[in-house]
């Protein structure tokens, strides 16, 4: 991915580490100083965190000093009744409450090491810390810059994210030079749910590995390119809304995937909110006599339900996207099946959805009760979603 990205790289190369394979990079690259103040390890850490994503590298660190090797000790950074404070409290490790008071942490420690925090580190704490801070971040940046690049990742259709260990910048998120990353392939199954516990084992280990060779990690931090740069913003409730005349069928799954644990996607039964709470790709191919207009390639139209999902085409979720090449005149149309009890919708681009629970309001829904409460008042020609 980087070749070509990092203008400043005249070589690099893969290797094997316990069975992962990272990208090293070549020392043919702009050089950091060090404070003289730094000496050798056992290094002095001061951690950020406060969530479930950062408790994993705040675990590995704590086991690491418990072993009396590589630090000599650790300190917190976090918020009150948080998942980090609480942990630190058991561990009965210095805590200080964000935002820390300069004069607290001053030449008590070496490095920060900020995992999912949420907040920039001030310049000033930065500058306190001999070798700076690094931050563990869930994307293969310079893609996914921001709070929530697991769920874009997701939603875009990405099939490979990783995460990247980096230099942190004041004032600005996410654009520090890269220190080392690690690469991880999104199953077509994959949620966001799964997938964030996935990447915070993964950014523990590298965060670790980090540490082993702190010093020289830092030394040949790589710059960022700016090619390829993606945002990740905060998620909003109105990201869940389904347009069922510009979503192809993956991009459906695909948006339910990223958000369903935050967000339900939600659709409209004749002014009715309905939030999808179960829903998966149908397995039958695409009926040719249900799209409007299509590609030359029509038996591209033929595809089950895991090709569709692991195509190469990245044609997932894209909020300033125009309209898919295949366009169905029945994007939205619901069919449902009294013998198979199935609640099928129809997608952009002809493929379908299968719909297994819903929920309006608070009420769940089977696709049963949906048929029996709402779809069998109406005639079959008002059976569209919007």
């Amino acid at each position: 991915m980087f070749s070509g990205l990092m203008p400043n790289i005249k070589l690099y190369f893969n290797f094997q580490f316990k069975n992962r394979t990272l990208t090293k990079f070549s020392s043919v690259c702009r050089n950091y100083s060090i404070s003289s103040n730094v000496h050798e390890p056992p290094w002095r850490v001061l951690f950020f965190g406060t969530d479930e994503f950062s408790l994993e590298s705040l675990k590995l660190l704590c086991a690491k000093l418990r072993t009396g090797t590589l630090m000599k000790s650790l300190g917190i950074v976090t918020k009150k009744e948080s998942a980090i404070a609480k942990f630190g409290t058991n561990e009965n490790l210095p805590m200080y409450n964000w935002p820390v008071d300069l004069s607290e942490i001053k030449s008590q420690y070496d490095v920060g090491m900020v995992v999912s925090f949420g907040n920039l580190i001030p310049k000033k704490i930065i500058d306190e810390l001999p070798l700076g801070c690094i931050n563990v971040h869930a994307s293969l940046l310079p893609r996914w810059r921001g709070a929530a690049p697991i769920i874009h990742a997701l939603i875009a259709g990405d099939t490979e994210t990783g995460v990247t260990v980096m230099r942190i910048h004041p004032h600005k998120f996410d654009v520090g030079e890269i220190v080392r990353q690690y690469r991880v392939p999104i199953g077509c199954h994959d949620t966001a749910i799964n997938l964030e516990k996935n990447l915070a084992i993964h950014g523990s280990q590298l965060l670790m590995e980090c540490l082993r060779n702190l010093k020289n990690c830092l030394v040949h931090a790589i710059p960022q390119t700016e090619e390829g740069v993606t945002y990740a913003p905060k998620v909003v409730p109105s990201m869940a809304k389904i347009d069922w005349s510009t979503s192809d069928a993956k991009a459906v799954i695909n948006l339910y995937r990223g958000l369903s644990h935050l967000y339900l996607p939600k659709t409209a039964w004749h002014g009715t909110v309905i939030r999808l709470k179960k829903i998966s790709l149908d397995p039958l191919p695409v009926q040719r006599d249900t799209v409007l207009h299509c590609s030359s390639d029509s038996e591209n139209l033929k595809i089950s339900a895991v090709d569709f999902l692991n195509s190469s085409s990245n044609s997932g979720f894209n909020f300033n996207k125009g309209p898919p090449h295949l366009m169905c005149k029945d994007s939205g149309k619901c069919f449902y099946n009294t013998e198979s009890k199935v609640l099928r919708v129809v997608c952009a681009d002809g493929q379908s959805v299968i719909i297994e629970k819903l929920q309006v309001g608070s009420k769940l829904l089977t696709a049963i009760d949906f048929y029996n409460g709402y779809m069998s008042k109406r005639k079959k020609s008002e059976w569209f979603f919007s």
